[in-house]
Order: C-alpha cells, then sequence, then structure tokens
C-alpha cells in the first residue's frame, strides 16, 4: 500500500454526450497538498469549471485520505467521514446540515437547534466531521490512477509540469515544500527558508525511504505525475507574481485528463516539460507566454531563486533517513540537479 494524505476522483467518460471521448473510459486522478493549496477545490469541484464534457460521470472517493492497492492496482478509502477546515463556511452555509461534529468552534442554541458560528470566529483551524455524502455519489474504491498531482505554492515553479522522469516525480513528492509566512512573526532569512512535508502527509510514523519506494512502484505501475503551482509564476520578484487562477489550474487538469495537451522539455529542469504553444492555447488562450519560463522578469534573480529551492530539496532528501538507502537517495537527488 501506498499511504496518501490526498483527494482522489475518478471520472468515467462512457457516458459522455458526445461519443469522441467513450474510448477514454475511466480515469483516476490524486491531488496531494498542504492546507490551502486546492487539494479539495480540485478533487470535489464538479465539472472543473465548466471545461469537463458533458454527460461525464463523476465519482469522489475522499478529499483527504485513501490508499494505493499496489498489488490489486486499486485505491481504496478507510474513512468514513470529511476532516474539513470551515473557515470558508459562513453560518448559513449548505454545508452544515452534513456537520457531524465540530471543534475549535463557537455555537449557538437558538430555537432549539445548535448553530456552529464557521469563518475561525473563534479561534483559528475550525475544523468540522462532515458526512462524505457532501461529495455527491461516493465509492470507496476506484480504479489505479492515471495522474497524480503534487500541489505546491512555490513561486518559481510554471502553473503545471509534467514530470516525465519517475525519480524526479518522486523527489518532487518526497521533498513537497511549503513556505513560512510574516503572520509567523520570523526573520526575513526564514522566510527564505522551505518548509518541507514530504508527500503532504504529516501523519507519517515510518521512514520517508517507504513511502518513496512506495511512489516509485506507483510509477512503474503506470501512473503519470505532475506538479501544479497554486500561489503565483514569478513576474518580476517573488513577491509580484502573474497570478494562477484556479480555473486556469482546473482546466488544465480536465486537459490533462482528456489528453488535449503535447509536451516539451523545460530546458531548466531535465526531466520535467511543460506544455507546447500548440496544445495549450488552444484551450488557454495568451497561457504560453503568460507563464513561459524565458519570459520571467529579473531573469537572474529568478534564476537565482530557482537554484536555491532546488539546493533547499536536495539537502533536505540527503539530510532524511533515506541516507539508510543510499542509491535510492542517490537517484532521487541527482534528479532535482538543474540544468542552468
Amino acid at each position: 500500500m501506498a499511504a496518501c494524505h490526498g483527494g482522489i476522483k475518478e471520472l468515467d467518460f462512457s457516458t459522455c454526450d458526445d461519443p469522441k471521448y467513450h474510448a477514454l473510459g475511466k480515469r483516476s486522478i490524486a491531488f496531494y497538498g498542504l492546507s490551502g493549496t486546492g487539494k479539495s477545490s480540485h478533487t470535489n469541484s464538479h465539472d472543473n469549471a465548466g471545461t469537463m464534457p458533458a454527460g461525464v460521470s463523476k465519482v469522489v472517493l475522499h478529499d483527504d485520505a485513501f490508499q494505493i492497492d499496489l498489488e490489486n492496482k486499486l485505491c481504496r478509502v478507510w474513512e468514513p467521514t470529511l476532516f474539513d477546515k470551515t473557515d470558508s463556511r459562513p453560518p448559513d452555509h449548505p454545508d452544515w446540515k452534513y456537520a457531524l461534529a465540530v471543534m475549535n468552534h463557537t455555537v449557538l442554541e437558538l430555537d432549539g437547534k445548535r448553530l456552529p458560528i464557521g469563518q475561525d470566529t473563534r479561534n483559528q483551524n475550525g475544523r468540522a466531521l462532515l458526512d462524505r455524502s457532501l461529495l455527491g455519489k461516493y465509492v470507496n474504491r476506484c480504479s489505479f490512477p492515471k495522474a497524480l498531482v503534487w500541489l505546491m505554492k512555490d513561486s518559481v515553479l510554471p502553473p503545471a509540469v509534467r514530470l516525465k522522469n519517475k525519480h524526479l516525480a518522486i523527489a518532487m513528492g518526497a521533498a513537497l515544500m511549503t513556505q513560512r509566512n510574516r503572520a509567523e512573526n520570523v526573520t526575513e532569512e526564514e522566510l527564505q527558508k522551505l518548509v518541507f512535508e514530504p508527500f503532504a502527509n504529516p501523519f507519517r510514523v515510518y521512514e520517508l525511504y517507504r513511502d518513496v519506494e512506495a511512489f516509485i512502484q506507483v510509477a512503474d505501475n503506470g501512473a503519470d505525475f505532475y506538479c501544479f503551482n497554486s500561489r503565483g509564476y514569478w513576474k518580476e520578484s517573488d513577491d509580484v507574481l502573474e497570478p494562477i487562477p484556479l480555473k486556469t489550474s482546473l482546466t488544465l487538469q480536465t486537459a490533462i485528463l482528456l489528453d488535449q495537451l503535447e509536451w516539451e522539455e523545460w530546458n531548466l529542469l531535465p526531466g520535467a516539460m511543460i506544455p507546447t504553444r500548440e496544445s495549450v492555447e488552444k484551450i488557454l488562450p495568451g497561457y504560453y507566454d503568460r507563464y513561459d519560463p524565458a519570459k520571467r522578469g529579473n531573469p537572474e534573480k529568478y534564476l537565482n531563486l530557482l537554484k536555491d529551492r532546488f539546493q533547499q530539496r536536495r539537502d533536505f532528501l540527503m539530510d532524511s533517513d533515506l541516507k539508510e538507502k543510499p542509491e535510492l537517495q542517490k537517484m532521487v537527488v541527482d534528479a532535482l540537479n538543474l540544468q542552468i
């Protein structure tokens, strides 16, 4: 089994109104990310902001936790509920009718009814246990994933990168990162340091190399790997970014599932690819020029930050328990070498 702190859904294209999609059959896609990276938005979106073909059938397993069964080549869910943040749910939000329990909340009793007050009114990290019926039609297992997506708020990455080299793909998951922010009252130097949470899984209680080995098996069984930047892409500096709207990312997700994108090498990172101009412009006009890595402002500073971020990834993996598996460690660390 590969343990997954992520969301996964399965799309059945054989039910589409247009028969040209029927040959795609059933395809599963999984999303891994820390809080606020868009994991639930990508998993639970009804029609990917209107970009899915009419008539497609969707089932969601879970938006936060599942396992990949490598022996039987399928995915399983064990949790009967969702454990969601409620910072974006006001008191009249329809999701409350699915709530079973809450924590870190003010709860008012009005006319004999208990009313949770969301939006982190009482304190941070308000949470609720929600009935999984909130997801609509759900199942407990689905097919082996066609695609796995690492969601990262890393401003040096284009909006969507295909990780063709399997060791690079697993290295990016093993060094999945977030950043500190000024609300944490830390120095400017600390703000530049990345915080790593391998495979977005803060609950792991065993050696990291076990997850690395498991996800390499996922790649060997035919899954494709991608990285989505959910923060914004360097425009002039690490603070002046080219926005990446959620709708853009959802459109890219649909394009991946429908095989609408062709890919070309990203010359700065061997083994990584970005969408070709011809394929992506049909779907998102203006995308290529807006997010072309070669057109970043202050290119020298951009390249220096890119090098720093990837060196921090390398250093993290070199200092991890992967050192107990030297050959494995070398394969994933070497895959993070830039070509600058």
